[in-house]
């Protein structure tokens, strides 16, 4: 009885202030619920909480003002420390005063955002606004956004750079640019998000309205995860490759949407590319890539000596000017085991479709509407000897529902 006395007691300091000492505080900070750090603003209560920290200890910063502040490295002396920033009342916005990344999270530190906060970056800024190092952590829930960050800078993002985990239950990453010059060879692009050797997950939210040279919503590098669960990744540009996903390592979708991205060269809503030492992959086991286009090849997803792997979800809607409507595949591996991908049918929506430009919407014949394929080895349902012809095959007008199998044109 006296210990249930004393939790209650406990809780109810949780809920007015942390400023205490011994082990009361010790109590306060392992408690799961958290505690608010005192002071008058932002840099006050982060002071506090440097000073204050306990390992494994949970901090909240709540943010009853907007406010203006410098790129801060969120470390604490090698201790375990998660600090939630949470809004109160209306929308809260924290606005970066000065070029660098707003908040970069070292090693051990998870960063949380919650209930009405919003980062806002830089136009022309030297960094991405959120740097998420190796063994680090970052979390965005419901009504929380990122937004407004503009870099050049290489192997970068405009929104988010994940070395470490990054998982976003809900929320907005938007309004995010990289606009540097693209160098190849330093992975250089990626405007919502940059996944570099880290792990992002998503399990809601919306990535949308962000541009980049490739991988105008999100970027994964050759050492990088992404898997999509749920949430939305829209309205996205690529000036070269990947609107909507540019994936270089492991991209696994389980649900959601990709829709509405654009990219002006290749990919409109997903490129998958192979580095040369490792094999990218792109397994779709659900969810929907609708409406995408490119300008050239592959509306809906663009596959360069890689492999795709569809288990489920639906293509549809999907366009491009030049081959390969729904799906544009070079040189890589394909497997379908279920799932479907629309072919051409006139005056309906749902159709993947090769146009003939932007104005005139009619179709262009032996281009690929549902799938086009080329490359120099080819084989449904085998895999046949290389050879050094050219040999492409376009699928125009089958809505695939029932087709199981696989065509290996590079292995």
């Amino acid at each position: 009885m006296k210990k249930n006395i004393f939790a209650v007691l406990i809780t109810m300091l949780i809920l007015t202030t942390c400023a205490l000492e011994g082990d009361i505080e010790t109590l306060l900070a392992l408690s799961s619920r958290g505690c608010a750090a005192p002071g008058s603003n932002f840099n006050e209560k982060l002071t506090w909480i440097r000073t204050n920290a306990l390992d494994e200890g949970k901090y909240i910063i709540e943010l009853d003002k907007n406010e203006v502040i410098a790129p801060i490295t969120l470390t604490f002396s090698g201790k375990k420390v998660t600090i939630v920033l949470k809004g109160v009342g209306e929308i809260r916005t924290i606005s970066l005063s000065s070029n660098g990344a707003m908040f970069t999270i070292a090693s051990g530190v998870t960063l949380i955002l919650e209930n009405k906060v919003t980062l806002s970056g830089l136009d022309n800024n030297n960094n991405s606004l959120v740097i998420v190092q190796a063994d680090a952590e970052f979390i965005m829930n419901d009504d929380t956004a990122v937004r407004g960050n503009s870099t050049s800078r290489n192997g970068s993002a405009g929104g988010v750079h994940v070395r470490g985990t990054f998982t976003m239950n809900g929320g907005y990453i938007l309004d995010n640019k990289w606009d540097g010059n693209f160098v190849y060879t330093d992975f250089s692009a990626g405007g919502g998000v940059y996944v570099d050797n880290g792990i992002f997950v998503m399990n809601g939210g919306q990535i949308h309205t962000n541009s980049a040279y490739c991988g105008g919503g999100v970027y994964i590098h050759f050492l990088g995860k992404f898997t999509m669960k749920d949430g939305l990744i829209a309205a996205n540009r690529s000036e070269l490759y990947g609107g909507g996903v540019y994936n270089y390592g492991t991209f696994i979708m389980d649900g959601g949407s990709i829709s509405g991205n654009t990219s002006f060269e290749r990919g409109g809503g997903v490129f998958t590319s192979n580095d040369i030492n490792i094999s990218s992959t792109f397994t779709m086991n659900d969810g929907i890539i609708s409406n995408n286009r490119a300008n050239n090849t592959g509306g809906g997803v663009y596959v360069y000596e890689a492999r795709f792997y569809m288990n489920g979800g639906t293509l549809s809607g999907n366009y491009s000017y030049g081959y390969g409507g729904g799906i544009y595949l070079w040189k890589s591996a394909f497997t379908k085991t279920s799932g479907t991908i629309y072919g051409y049918t006139p005056d309906d929506s749902n159709s993947n479709r090769v146009q003939i430009s932007r104005d005139d919407t009619s179709v262009k014949s032996e281009s690929g509407h549902a799938i086009y394929i080329g490359g120099t080895e080819i084989g449904k349902d085998d895999i046949s000897e290389p050879t050094d012809m050219l040999v492409c095959m376009y699928i125009s007008s089958t809505n695939m529902t029932s087709y199981s199998g696989s065509w290996v044109i590079y292995e």
